[in-house]
């Protein structure tokens, strides 16, 4: 086994200490988010989280953030924004209405290369 790699007995014991409830159809429910959060504790060389106090990101890319209060999200950097009043924010984070009650970003990490099924012989 290698420094990035967990066996699957750790990862399975790690996401069932997650909390867990019912849903509406009696089926039992994790947080996505707290999935991930375990299992990029668990994975040494997977992508780490920078806090915002830190170091900002390349503007003009979306983002995985954590919010100020816990939640993990989506949005998109900006180096600056124009407001319609004329004048200029700059070091702003866009977020979907959805994050609209969760604060301030605190920290981010680049989303993963999408998924590209490879060809072969072409």
């Amino acid at each position: 086994m290698t420094d990035d790699a967990i066996s699957r007995q750790v990862a399975i014991d790690a996401i069932n200490g997650l909390p867990k409830w019912p849903d509406a159809v009696s089926e039992i429910c994790l947080d996505y988010a707290d999935v991930i959060a375990v299992l990029s504790e668990l994975l040494p060389s997977a992508q780490q989280w920078t806090p915002c106090s830190e170091e900002l990101p390349k503007a003009g890319v979306r983002y995985q953030v954590t919010f100020e209060n816990g939640e993990v999200g989506y949005a998109d950097f900006r180096n600056k924004i124009f407001l319609s009043d004329g004048s200029v924010k700059e070091n702003v984070w866009e977020t979907d209405p959805y994050y609209k009650d969760d604060g301030e970003v605190i920290a981010w990490m680049p989303l993963p290369k999408p998924y590209r099924e490879e060809r072969g012989g072409e």
